[in-house]
């Protein structure tokens, strides 16, 4: 009882973490700031992914040398796992390219980072779900 305690609140500092990032991408965009706006966003995703990936056991090891796994890294092993569906997948891989685009100088609309931020934010919504012995939903 006390590791499925200790794991939910980890999981809902991580969320934090994600939803923060998304607001300060949210006030970047609001300043035109887009460089900033895209590494946030790109950070919240690599967050959601690693929470998904410990989450499922589908964590990769860490490599030497490397400093944190990279989100698309993340979200193939997601894939392969079953937890993404194609299309979930599909979605989550556009808003990484999108954000690297914006965090590395390349003209992203800001339409499309602002619609990133939402899809990231309803992705966020919709996981950490603890399943329970009975099946349910805690």
């Amino acid at each position: 009882m006390v590791g499925i305690c200790a794991d939910m609140a980890q999981r809902r500092s991580l969320r934090r973490e994600a939803y923060q990032l998304l607001d300060r991408a949210r006030s970047s965009l609001a300043q035109q700031a887009f460089i900033e706006c895209g590494c946030c966003l790109r950070e919240a995703v690599r967050i959601y992914l690693h929470d998904e990936c410990t989450h499922h056991g589908c964590l990769p090891k860490e490599k030497p040398g490397i400093y944190r796994t990279p989100p698309r890294v993340l979200a193939k092993r997601l894939t392969k796992k079953g937890v993404l569906g194609p299309k979930l997948g599909q979605w989550i891989g556009e808003i990484i390219e999108m954000s690297n685009k914006a965090a590395h100088l390349s003209f992203v609309p800001p339409r499309e980072l602002e619609a990133g931020i939402v899809m990231t934010k309803f992705f966020l919504d919709g996981t950490h779900l603890i399943p329970t012995k009975t099946g349910g939903q805690a």
